[in-house]
């Protein structure tokens, strides 16, 4: 992309530098899956609005929801997560051991 990718990507590094965030495709239960997030770990976690998001990460497949360290790191790229795989994938994002 040229200049005009410029603005999306900038807001993009600054959404992920709050906790772990979750980019989660539209068709996904995204409030299920962050509240699965939410009790695995005491950090911020968000999910962007999954339409916003799905503008502006075009590499982002159907069914795929991705877990993003705050230093934004793609930490897991998960394919039709179960609540269970979004915790332990947000566990092992930030080094917790079972």
């Amino acid at each position: 992309g040229g200049d005009q990718d410029r603005p999306a990507r900038l807001r993009l590094r600054q959404l992920l530098r709050d906790g772990i965030t979750l980019l989660a495709d539209p068709a996904l239960p995204h409030r299920t899956l962050l509240a699965a997030a939410e009790r695995a770990t005491a950090a911020p976690v968000t999910c962007p609005d999954p339409a916003a998001i799905r503008a502006a990460v075009p590499d982002l497949r159907p069914g795929e929801l991705w877990v993003v360290r705050p230093d934004a790191h793609l930490a897991a790229t998960l394919q039709s997560p179960t609540p269970e795989a979004v915790a332990a994938a947000v566990r092992t994002a930030l080094g917790h051991t079972l």
